[in-house]
C-alpha cells in the first residue's frame, strides 16, 4: 500500500511539471574574426562590451546569459530554456561595463561560460521586454535582439588603437 502511495506522489509531481523546452534570440549580431597588430594575429568575432540577457520572473532570473555576438551568419542562434507552459516573463538586455578581450582563433576557449575568462562587471539594463509563452507553440519561444547602446564589434587594428 505505502509503495502504490509512494508511486502515486511521485507520477503527480512528474506530471505537474512542465517540460522545459528550448527558444532561440534571433538577430544577434555577427561579429566577423579580424587582424590586429603588425603581425597579422587573427582574432574571433566578438562584441567590444558583450549584452547579458535574462529571462526574468518575478524579480527572479529564469535564465541568464552573457551573449558576445556570433562571429559568422552560419552560426547557431543563440539558445535558451524556459517551462514549456502559458506564461509571461520580462527579458532584460544589459550591456556589460567591461571589454571583452578578444581570443586568438585557434583558442578553443571562446565562451563566457569558462570560469574565470571573463567578468561582465556592472551591466546597464537598457531594454526590457515582455516574452509571452504559449504552451507547445515553438513560435513563442524566440527572443528578438535588442541592440546595445554601444554595439561595436572588434575590428581590424593596429597596436594601441581602440
Amino acid at each position: 500500500m505505502r509503495l502504490l502511495l509512494l508511486c502515486a506522489l511521485a507520477a503527480c509531481s512528474f506530471g505537474c511539471t512542465a517540460q522545459s523546452v528550448t527558444g532561440e534570440i534571433n538577430g544577434e549580431p555577427v561579429c566577423v574574426d579580424f587582424v590586429v597588430g603588425k603581425g597579422g594575429a587573427r582574432m574571433k568575432g566578438s562584441l567590444k562590451y558583450p549584452v547579458q540577457v535574462g529571462i526574468i520572473e518575478d524579480d527572479e532570473p529564469r535564465w541568464e546569459r552573457v551573449l558576445l555576438g556570433r562571429r559568422t551568419a552560419n552560426d547557431d542562434k543563440s539558445k535558451f530554456v524556459i517551462p514549456d507552459t502559458d506564461e509571461t516573463y520580462t527579458v532584460r538586455f544589459a550591456q556589460c561595463s567591461n571589454a571583452f578581450a578578444p581570443r586568438p582563433v585557434d583558442d578553443t576557449t571562446r565562451s563566457t561560460d569558462v570560469r574565470g575568462t571573463y567578468r561582465c562587471g556592472e551591466a546597464k539594463v537598457y531594454k526590457e521586454v515582455p516574452l509571452e509563452i504559449r504552451e507547445e507553440d515553438p513560435s513563442s519561444r524566440v527572443i528578438q535582439w535588442e541592440a546595445p547602446p554601444e554595439p561595436a564589434c572588434w575590428t581590424n587594428a593596429q597596436p594601441g588603437t581602440k
